[in-house]
């Protein structure tokens, strides 16, 4: 579900407008925020086959923040702004042969049915070929993510159709960096600044590292 934003009353509606005709009107803030927590919860619970792994753990926390803050679900449709409900995530899916697949797993507050369907739809771009693109892909209320295993990052640019684009956030992690009594993530966060700013990833940030630093299911 959405709701029309009545921009006349709208309190961005200048930052909207000075933002939207630049030709990339995204950013991206990229930070390390502590996942000892959630590192922890799925060692001692099982790990993957229990708790849909850290994968998962993760992404599902990741987007109950994202979903927290207004602004992140903000979408641009045909000049106007949209609201919708929730956001739902596209993770980029890796294949042991070095390929990848697009997904779109739909977000739901209760973290097991979640990783039932997340698992069962992974299981199936996995099993297959190509990016095995779906209608779902391209849903205006969907927001971006990708994880880098290999490496810590410490900034990313990613491509952007051209146009003003419609405001999907994407998020993207990377290896852990792990010491004695923590874990951090690096986490990038790219939103549209006609919709967004950095005060707005900053909740973004504090709210994800509270629910990734939890020792239990959110």
């Amino acid at each position: 579900m959405k709701q029309l934003i009545d921009r006349t009353k709208w309190n961005r509606e200048d930052v909207f407008q000075y933002f939207l005709n630049f030709a990339c009107p995204m950013f991206t803030v990229t930070t390390e925020i502590e996942v000892t927590g959630t590192y922890r919860y799925n060692k001692e619970n099982g790990g993957k086959s229990a708790t849909g792994g850290f994968f998962l753990l993760s992404l599902h926390r990741l987007m109950t923040a994202l979903n927290s803050i207004e602004n992140f679900r903000y979408r641009i449709e045909n000049n106007d702004v949209c609201l919708y409900d929730v956001t739902h995530t596209g993770p980029t899916i890796a294949r042991p042969d070095g390929t990848f697949a697009f997904s779109c797993l739909y977000y739901y507050p209760e973290y097991e049915k979640f990783r039932c369907e997340a698992t069962k739809r992974i299981a199936e771009l996995k099993a297959g070929k190509g990016l095995m693109l779906t209608p779902d892909n391209y849903r205006p209320d969907i927001s971006y993510f990708t994880t880098i295993p290999w490496f810590s990052h410490t900034d990313v640019f990613q491509p952007f159709k051209g146009g003003k684009g419609y405001g999907a956030p994407s998020i993207v992690t990377s290896k852990l960096k792990k010491t004695a009594d923590r874990v951090l993530m690096p986490v990038s966060l790219t939103a549209h600044h006609s919709l967004a700013d950095g005060y707005h990833a900053g909740l973004f940030f504090k709210k994800a590292e509270e629910l990734l630093n939890k020792k239990s299911i959110i």
